[in-house]
């Protein structure tokens, strides 16, 4: 009787437990963000290909919006604290072509280390990503799944903002 007994409390453990395969997946019908390839500040191209495997921010930004620049720094920040973690971030500029001294100069001025490309005048993102306005922030999966998306100013130290990151973050 003791055996019937252990048998029957085994099988209820076993057939609670779930194995990561199990888990749904909150990303499954998320569309696959669109390909692009940008070149960085020093004019080498960058793809979003080349991050496979990493969650990504992606934000759209230009010098002469206010809000793009001043969510900056706090976005340096979340890359010191998460890149390690698998957490790429990448900023491109919309600036228009004339304006990329600009550009430098902001990068140079707050001590950006992380991916920032140039687009001119948001020839190949726009058409892409079909941003409608300054700043757009998109978060990707590590599958190169499009599973958030932000217009306006964010503040990426926020908990709101954290927790959405988190959850697209590789295992």
């Amino acid at each position: 009787m003791r055996w019937v007994l252990a048998l029957c409390v085994v099988s209820l453990l076993v057939s609670g437990c779930t194995s990561p395969a199990q888990v749904a997946d909150p990303f499954a019908d998320a569309p696959p963000a669109p390909a692009f390839t940008v070149d960085d500040l020093d004019g080498d191209p960058v793809s979003l290909s080349d991050f496979h495997g990493k969650a990504v921010v992606l934000n759209l930004w230009a010098t002469w919006c206010e809000s793009c620049k001043q969510e900056m720094p706090a976005m340096q920040q979340l890359h010191d604290e998460w890149n390690d973690r698998g957490l790429a971030m990448i900023a491109v500029s919309l600036d228009e072509a004339s304006n990329k001294a600009a550009v430098d100069a902001f990068v140079a001025e707050h001590g950006l280390d992380f991916t920032l490309l140039f687009d001119p005048d948001g020839e190949q993102m726009t058409p892409k990503y079909r941003n409608i306005g300054l700043p757009y922030t998109y978060l990707i999966d590590p599958q190169g799944r499009l599973v958030d998306s932000w217009m306006g100013a964010w503040e990426p130290l926020a908990l709101e903002y954290r927790d959405r990151i988190e959850r697209a973050m590789p295992i």
